[in-house]
């Protein structure tokens, strides 16, 4: 962990989600960009030779579950949380990052949020695995992080970009679950603002409106920071 603090410093990455507005064609504009995979993305590999240069995993439930190899699941390294109990460590890729759940455990609506921008201190739950990822991403060095895919919309029936229907009938729950991650991106747009780390969403459509929208197609265009300087 400590190696990799800065290692990107001033370059962009991008942050692909798993809302359903992804596309195949939108990960496959992003073949020359660092980008980080999260939880149960890997379920478009089969459509795409795409991977990403990183993996976040803090669905430990799901995992634990339902364990699967996840050496081959990027390039470099794949963070994941200290809860994936079945997690067999086979590869040097693997980064166990300390994920502290706070009261969240005992009360899904609590507003207590906390950031520290050290790592090696692990991250602090903020409601959704991308959330962790802008902590690591920004620790990392990177200094632009453009959001894809983070619908933050759970009214349909499909929660998945891989097309995955949500079987979860509990509305009340769905609502709830989406005000918190509103609620964490708020939270954690000031902290990264405050270290002067610029967060933007790249989503097609969705309802997250916290961070600066930007079209992925502008993003590609422009010159990479930090690339060759």
């Amino acid at each position: 962990m400590e190696a990799l603090k800065g290692k990107y410093e001033g370059q962009r990455c991008f942050i692909v989600a798993t809302g359903p507005s992804l596309t195949i064609q939108d990960v496959e504009a992003l073949k020359d960009e660092k980008t980080f995979g999260l939880n149960r993305l890997y379920q478009i590999y089969e459509k795409t030779d795409w991977r990403p240069d990183f993996y976040c995993y803090g669905d430990y439930k799901l995992y634990n579950s339902n364990p699967i190899s996840l050496s081959d699941k990027a390039k470099e390294n794949i963070f994941v949380c200290q809860y994936m109990t079945k997690l067999a460590q086979t590869s040097g890729k693997i980064v166990p990052v300390w994920n502290n759940w706070l009261d969240h455990w005992y009360n899904h609506a609590s507003k207590q949020l906390r950031y520290t921008p050290d790592l090696l201190k692990g991250t602090y739950c903020c409601y959704t695995v991308a959330n962790a990822a802008i902590d690591i991403a920004a620790y990392l060095g990177f200094r632009e992080i453009y959001l894809l895919g983070a619908d933050c919309n759970y009214t349909g029936s499909k929660q998945h970009a891989a097309g995955i229907e949500d079987v979860q009938e509990d509305w009340a729950m769905r609502e709830q679950s989406q005000k918190n991650m509103m609620l964490g991106y708020a939270f954690k747009k000031k902290c990264m603002d405050e270290q002067g780390v610029r967060v933007y969403n790249c989503t097609r459509g969705g309802m997250l409106e916290v961070f600066p929208r930007k079209r992925l197609e502008e993003v590609l265009s422009a010159p990479r920071p930090g690339v060759g300087q």
